[in-house]
């Protein structure tokens, strides 16, 4: 990253994906909660976000997000903004992203983390069923670059 200052985008794609979520024994819930745990921790919640958001993006399932694909995204509040993420998330400058490339940067760079605080109302660090009525998709998540 440069020098300049820090900036951000609204990626469009996210935000009450699966509602009725609740319950240890739903799907979705089984599926995030990968230890079989009864809870969703902090790393199962990103990795399921960062899975979902790039799925939501590889139109063609082809396991790349193209710039055509990219340009293609509905809901983003910056069009140019959006592009510069799409330059700073394809490191290997091949003009596609893998699934690597774009967890990395979602990683460093969104505010999955502040999603996951606001659905932990006790603050244990751990997501119970009855915590969640819904599981965010990427949509109206930021992503700073």
């Amino acid at each position: 990253m440069n020098s300049t200052p820090l900036k951000s985008v609204a990626l469009g794609f996210l935000l009450v994906i699966a509602a009725g979520i609740a319950g240890a024994d739903h799907p979705l819930f089984e599926k995030v909660d990968k230890n079989k745990d009864g809870k969703i921790d902090r790393e199962e919640f990103a990795q399921y976000m960062r899975e979902n958001a790039f799925e939501q993006l590889d139109k063609d399932e082809d396991k790349i997000i193209s710039q055509s694909e990219w340009s293609n995204t509905d809901n983003v509040i910056d069009a140019g903004q959006f592009k510069e993420v799409f330059k700073h998330a394809d490191k290997d400058r091949d003009k596609r992203i893998s699934f690597p490339e774009f967890s990395s940067y979602a990683e460093k760079y969104s505010n999955i983390e502040d999603a996951f605080m606001i659905l932990d109302k006790n603050k244990d660090g751990g997501l119970a069923p009855d915590e969640i009525s819904y599981i965010p998709s990427f949509r109206w998540l930021t992503i700073h670059y």
